[in-house]
């Protein structure tokens, strides 16, 4: 029998193996775990140098990269993510996906959005900061903004899920960005000051991008 005490954490996930293969390495002061997968070590450190020097501190002690059989290529997790096996042969695919689950940490855990009914929230903020540091997938453009509407349950397909919520959503974060760098950049860290460990709506993101500096 086990008890376990939670403090600021969205969930409580547990990853449980017979004979795990763990890799173990610290960085910044986190303790990271690799298991039962292999990744270059430079996507973890470059993800989350990023992430502390653009919004703030990574603030836990340990954190979990899980090598999992998924249908999809990643999934979030407070503290952990999984990793599908099979990218290990897609470097390019693996690199992005490392970046957008790690960006998970501080948009969806750290600092929380409605997934329910701003499904588009994190995970466009995610996609855009993962292709902002991949440098390579700043090139979708914005051609539908019905996601600013759309609730979770009004997705009627995976593909449009997709479209909207992660490409067409990184493209309008990318808009915001590129209006305003500074004052984007600015607001990303006045968020993790002031709304860590609490749940940001998409009209108080826009009123952070608006007077931030103020």
């Amino acid at each position: 029998l086990y008890h376990y005490q939670i403090d600021k954490l969205r969930d409580f996930p547990i990853a449980m193996f017979k004979n795990p293969q763990i890799f173990r390495f610290v960085h910044n002061n986190i303790k990271i775990y690799l298991v039962n997968i292999n990744i270059p070590i430079q996507y973890i450190t470059q993800a989350l140098n990023f992430a502390e020097n653009y919004i703030g501190k990574y603030p836990y002690d340990e954190f979990f990269i899980i090598g999992a059989d998924l249908e999809q290529s990643g999934m979030e997790f407070s503290n952990m993510i999984f990793i599908n096996k099979n990218l290990k042969n897609n470097s390019n695919k693996l690199k992005k996906i490392v970046f957008h689950e790690i960006f998970h940490q501080w948009f969806y855990n750290i600092i929380g959005t409605n997934q329910v009914e701003e499904p588009f929230f994190d995970e466009g903020m995610v996609t855009f900061l993962s292709n902002l540091l991949s440098k390579d997938g700043l090139k979708i453009k914005l051609n539908n903004t019905n996601f600013l509407r759309l609730k979770l349950s009004n997705y009627v397909s995976k593909a449009q899920y997709y479209d909207l919520c992660y490409n067409n959503a990184a493209a309008y974060f990318q808009m915001m960005y590129e209006n305003d760098k500074k004052k984007f950049l600015t607001a990303l860290k006045q968020i993790y000051k002031y709304e860590r460990f609490k749940i940001l709506y998409f009209e108080d993101f826009k009123k952070y991008i608006e007077y931030a500096g103020d």
